[in-house]
């Protein structure tokens, strides 16, 4: 499942490149001042709680037989599950759905909405339960191909998501 231990596949190089450029605008926001306090402290907290989760997303992601097995661009779609009264899929909606439908992301997995108490849709086969919310589903041909779990902020979302994409779709193909 994971890559050789001496070599680096594209998707750890993607992920260390993630976590450098998350240090360094962790830096840059420290040295802003004290006016920025509140906001560097839940800055800091989203990054390295969830700089982890895109290490071990990534290289469990990285395994190559998944790339070999995609399947020809047919109808990939975004499934977001959520439910009401959930804090994260509010920030989500308020930082991101709007831009969503017109980014490449958007455009080449349109965004499906399911309520986490519904029955779940009947064309899509699920690989698991859904029990957090928010959690996006990458879905191609009515299947699960990759899930991520939760919602850390606007840069860790676009991180993650680019990289399910790529290991799991012929996006940026």
């Amino acid at each position: 499942m994971f890559c050789a231990v001496k070599t680096l596949c594209h998707a750890h190089i993607q992920i260390m490149l993630i976590v450098i450029r998350t240090s360094i605008n962790i830096l840059l926001i420290e040295l802003t001042g004290p006016f920025m306090l509140m906001q560097t402290r839940r800055f800091i907290l989203a990054r390295f709680l969830c700089i982890p989760l895109v290490m071990l997303f990534g290289a469990a992601a990285a395994d190559h037989s998944d790339k070999e097995a995609l399947h020809a661009h047919t109808n990939p779609q975004l499934v977001m599950v959520e439910q009401d009264g959930c804090i994260y899929c509010a920030r989500w909606n308020k930082e991101i759905s709007d831009i969503y439908p017109k980014t490449p992301e958007g455009k080449f997995a349109p965004l499906r909405r399911m309520d986490l108490r519904a029955e779940p849709p009947k064309d899509i086969t699920f690989k698991g339960p859904l029990a957090i919310t928010p959690t996006f589903v990458l879905v191609e041909n009515g299947v699960e191909q990759a899930r991520i779990e939760g919602y850390g902020g606007d840069e860790m979302f676009w991180a993650m998501l680019t990289v399910t994409l790529q290991n799991h779709s012929d996006f940026g193909e």
